[in-house]
């Protein structure tokens, strides 16, 4: 005989267990992102970032990149502060200051929305050689596989503010 003050359990069904699983995944995912962003806001992955985008630039270039200082909030806004692109001796370009303010959520009808793009406190020496060629041209190295595909680039950029401030060429 069972005891009168136990409570029977009700079994679930499989459409109870799947709404729950359904909702269990989705609230980690959730937490994840949050928890992400927060990490993003951070100096040390700005840190992480900067050197991440240094590494991977010269590895690309015929050139040295060097960012002194990285700000902003990584979705919206992101200011450069001291960047400078030398090939060899020479300093194809330097900023104090590079700011680029964007609308992340209009990427959703293919659209770049760059607000504000501000570079101010720059030097671009565009020099060519005894042959003629522009130092600017040696920059990306040649590759060995040309990629001869043609597609059409699927989103549209658009600026609303763009200012050069004290910018020599």
């Amino acid at each position: 005989m069972q005891n009168p003050d136990k409570k029977i359990k009700k079994k679930r069904t499989l459409l109870q267990k799947s709404v729950n699983v359904f909702l269990y995944f989705w609230l980690g995912v959730l937490i994840l992102l949050i928890v992400a962003f927060g990490v993003s806001q951070t100096s040390t992955f700005r840190e992480y970032l900067r050197e991440l985008v240094i590494e991977s630039a010269n590895d690309a270039l015929n050139g040295k990149l060097n960012i002194e200082g990285l700000e902003g909030t990584l979705f919206t806004s992101i200011i450069l502060h001291n960047t400078s692109l030398k090939m060899q001796e020479d300093t194809l370009f330097f900023a104090k200051k590079i700011e680029v303010r964007t609308s992340p959520l209009r990427i959703f009808l293919k659209t770049i929305y760059a607000r504000k793009i501000e570079i101010s406190g720059a030097k671009i020496n565009l020099i060519s050689d005894s042959l003629g060629v522009m130092n600017i041209l040696k920059l990306i190295p040649p590759t060995v596989d040309e990629d001869t595909t043609s597609s059409e680039f699927p989103f549209s950029i658009e600026v609303a503010d763009l200012n050069l401030k004290r910018v020599d060429f």
